[in-house]
């Protein structure tokens, strides 16, 4: 809408030009606190919570070699998403024996999208010795499906046993 001197603004042209508009600001959109905002598309946002998940429980592996669950699953965020998340996976891994093993967590995404646990997307740790160590990292999970995710731990081990303790999922989404 053009503005033009001693034209008549009318309540429709306010809440089409100007309320609605306003409607879609991030102050408009937020509804709870330490949200953030992704845009969805021209002149569209959402409003997306970051989530986080721990696990303290201690789980031993000894050599599983593909992903699957321990004995305590998880940890599990469950967040709505847009097309990518950040995920950032962070767990001790504790070496009981110094035969040189890998350990490795990393998640899979259920829901609107589906996606099995893979190294792409893991922190892992190789120690040779009876050691431990707490690891942290950071993946670009992209190509989602938009809607209701949910990001599962996964745990892998090569070769013998290996504790995993301390174990945090978050999931940024965007």
């Amino acid at each position: 809408m053009t503005a033009v001197a001693g034209a008549v603004f009318t309540a429709s042209n306010w809440n089409i030009h100007l309320r609605d508009n306003l409607l879609e600001t991030e102050v408009a959109k937020a509804s709870a606190y330490g949200q953030t905002f992704s845009g969805t598309g021209q002149n569209s946002i959402a409003a997306r919570q970051v989530s986080q998940a721990t696990n303290s429980g201690v789980t031993i592996l000894n050599n599983v070699p593909a992903y699957s669950d321990l004995a305590s699953v998880g940890p599990v965020v469950t967040v709505d998403t847009g097309v990518m998340a950040l995920v950032m996976s962070s767990c001790r891994f504790v070496y009981q024996t110094s035969s040189g093993w890998y350990g490795y967590m990393s998640y899979a995404v259920s829901g609107a999208t589906t996606r099995i646990a893979a190294d792409g997307g893991a922190v892992g740790w190789r120690s040779t010795t009876s050691d431990q160590m707490r690891m942290t990292g950071v993946d670009l999970c992209q190509g989602l499906t938009p809607g209701t995710n949910t990001f599962t731990a996964k745990y892998r081990a090569d070769g013998g046993p290996i504790q995993f303790q301390e174990r945090t999922l978050t999931v940024w989404p965007f």
